[in-house]
């Protein structure tokens, strides 16, 4: 062995639960994507149902347009 190389065991290159090391950080980055994938797939969501929720509170309630039309058709047959 040269001076200043030092040889690793293959324990300290596993994790805990026996698994290696690459195959840990590459298992991490995906689950890190998919938290991204989902997070933007929940704000698509939370998107539509805002505008949803915004262009429904434009609409007048059934009753409120009956009650609309009923009084106007009464004014109308008044004159």
């Amino acid at each position: 062995m040269k001076t200043g190389q030092l040889r690793v065991s293959p324990d300290f290159v596993t994790t805990s639960g026996g698994r290696h090391m690459d195959k840990a950080k590459e298992e991490t980055l995906n689950e890190g994507g998919m938290l991204i994938k989902k997070a933007w797939q929940s704000i698509g969501t939370f998107s539509i149902f805002a505008i949803t929720h915004i262009a429904i509170s434009f609409w007048a309630h059934p009753r409120e347009y009956i009650r609309a039309m009923s009084s106007a058709w009464q004014r109308s047959m008044a004159m």
